[in-house]
């Protein structure tokens, strides 16, 4: 072969060769980089993690796990400076059939701090809860909520339809209409009054029934097939259990007791203050 035929053969060749060598050594670099690269260290923010341990403290030596639950998790925390909002849920140990929802039960708490590394925290079920609840900044807890959750309608005797100041400490939370491990929702909304305080909706699930207990002491204003109304001692509002099978020994002007037997729940509507859209048991704090 001709010295010219070689240099010119080589002058093709050499280019595909320096392509070749150059991504070689690209892909090369390439992986010498990640093998350097370190992930970005995972930031464990002390403040929250001090918080959420307070908060299995706290609810593990509450006694409220119900029998056949999970125990308690701490779910969401929304923390404010000193301040925070926290949710709790325990879930049925049994595994739900076949399209079933698993069954929950769940409590919030507010937490404060008393130093710069120790919360305190103050579950909804506790004594103190309407004070710390009524103490929170609004930007953690808004004032429709406090006074919504509160029940202010007049619990200071000031008035019908009057609100409490940010100050008192006058608030009076009722109970639950519904024993601890007991599935249910919550909702609010105008129910004809034009306001989201108007009224508020605890509802089990379809199909379920369940002994429905006064949830606070009053005074029985109707008995209808359907559904039992107390007023509330010292307040505008008065609590319409809904979609319940009134105990026969229940009358009008009765008083009744916090945890007082009313009925069991039941799947249908009555008529007049018993109709209602609901399927299922329903019970409605309204201001009336």
């Amino acid at each position: 072969m001709k010295p010219k035929s070689v240099l010119k053969n080589l002058s093709r060749i050499i280019p595909f060769l320096l392509i070749i060598l150059i991504f070689c050594f690209s892909i090369a670099f390439v992986y010498s980089q990640s093998l350097e690269t370190k992930p970005d260290a995972v930031v464990i923010d002390e403040n929250e993690a001090s918080l959420r341990k307070a908060a299995e403290k706290k609810i593990a030596g509450m006694g409220l796990v119900p029998e056949g639950y999970t125990d308690f998790i701490v779910g969401k925390v929304r923390i404010l400076d000193d301040w925070a909002r926290v949710y709790f849920y325990s879930t049925d140990n049994h595994p739900p059939e076949k399209y079933d929802l698993i069954d929950s039960v769940t409590y919030s708490a507010i937490a404060y701090k008393q130093t710069s590394s120790s919360w305190t925290v103050v579950l909804e079920t506790e004594e103190d809860f309407s004070k710390i609840l009524n103490q929170a900044p609004v930007d953690l807890v808004s004032r429709d909520f406090k006074e919504t959750f509160l029940t202010a309608f007049e619990a200071n005797n000031t008035g019908e339809g009057s609100y409490l100041s940010e100050t008192t400490d006058e608030y009076h939370v009722p109970g639950l209409p519904y024993p601890a491990g007991t599935g249910w929702t919550y909702n609010q909304g105008p129910h004809g009054c034009g306001t989201t305080l108007c009224a508020l909706d605890f509802g089990t699930p379809n199909g379920t029934s369940t002994m429905v207990k006064a949830a606070e002491d009053g005074t029985i204003t109707y008995v209808g097939d359907t559904c039992v109304k107390v007023k509330r001692d010292n307040s505008s509002f008065e609590i319409l259990y809904q979609h319940i099978d009134p105990e026969d020994e229940l009358d009008e002007d009765d008083k009744v007791d916090l945890g007082e037997d009313l009925g069991m729940s039941i799947g249908y509507t009555g008529s007049g203050p018993c109709s209602g859209l609901n399927g299922g048991g329903q019970r409605s704090y309204s201001n009336e």
